[in-house]
């Protein structure tokens, strides 16, 4: 059921993240994140920002998830 799940709703939400996002997402990973964080020093860009959400997903509120992909998925 999960697996189903994936494959339904990853193309509607993949299309809704930001490009700069590199966590938990198809055909990228550390390399393509390395290689835009290499780019952003070559550039002398001011700002660079790592951010762990280590538990986000154990403490989020499901009534809220759930909420989020009833308003989202129009199948």
């Amino acid at each position: 059921m999960q697996a189903l799940s994936k494959i339904a709703l990853e193309p509607v939400y993949e299309a809704k993240f930001e490009s700069c996002s590199y966590g938990f997402r198809p055909a990228m990973g550390c390399k393509d994140a390395i290689d835009k964080i290499t780019a952003l020093l070559v550039k002398k860009s001011k700002w660079i920002l790592d951010a762990d959400i280590k538990g986000f997903f154990d403490n989020i509120d499901h009534d809220f998830l759930v909420k989020q992909v009833d308003e989202h998925w129009k199948p």
